[in-house]
Order: C-alpha cells, then sequence, then structure tokens
C-alpha cells in the first residue's frame, strides 16, 4: 500500500531538522497522528517507521504490515524557520 508523506523542514541555528508524517488515509485510520524527525529525510522516514505499530488493522479480515507500506513525498516540502522545534504526543 501506497502512503503520501509530507516533509517540513526546519532551519534552526544548529541545523536543519525534517519533519514527516503521513497524509490521511481512508484504509489507515490516525496513520496521520505518527510522526519521525531526523537530520535527512532518510533519517525521518526510519524514525516514522519504527513508530509505526506492526501492522494497522484495517477490519476484521485485513491488516497491512508497516513493512509492505511503500511512501512518496507531497511536494512542494514546508520550508520554516525556528529555533523553537514543536513536538506533540498523544497518548
Amino acid at each position: 500500500m501506497k502512503i503520501k508523506l509530507n516533509v517540513r523542514v526546519n532551519f534552526t541555528k544548529d541545523g536543519k531538522v525534517f519533519t514527516v508524517w503521513p497524509g490521511s488515509n481512508r484504509f489507515l485510520p490516525g496513520i496521520e497522528f505518527y510522526t519521525g524527525h531526523g537530520s535527512s529525510t532518510n533519517e525521518a522516514v526510519e524514525d516514522l517507521f519504527a513508530r509505526f505499530p506492526q501492522e494497522f488493522t484495517i477490519d476484521d479480515e485485513y491488516a497491512v504490515r508497516t513493512s509492505d507500506l511503500e511512501y512518496s513525498f507531497q511536494r512542494p516540502f514546508e520550508i520554516v524557520r525556528s529555533d523553537n522545534i514543536r513536538i506533540f504526543c498523544l497518548r
């Protein structure tokens, strides 16, 4: 299954921080609440996939394994200049 990832590049005084998060997906409800961070898009995507559950249950009969997800980037990337990086944790 393919998902689109949004990308925000935050320029800080210490360098760049990349944040990625999936767009909403009707088959994977709640996937848009996961985020990944890193010093490159690759690191941010790795962080994102590490935060995903092993599989997403679609209904009683179907589930999608995280290892089966393919991604592409939603363009253009969002560019922000800020020294405050906001990270929200939902519990």
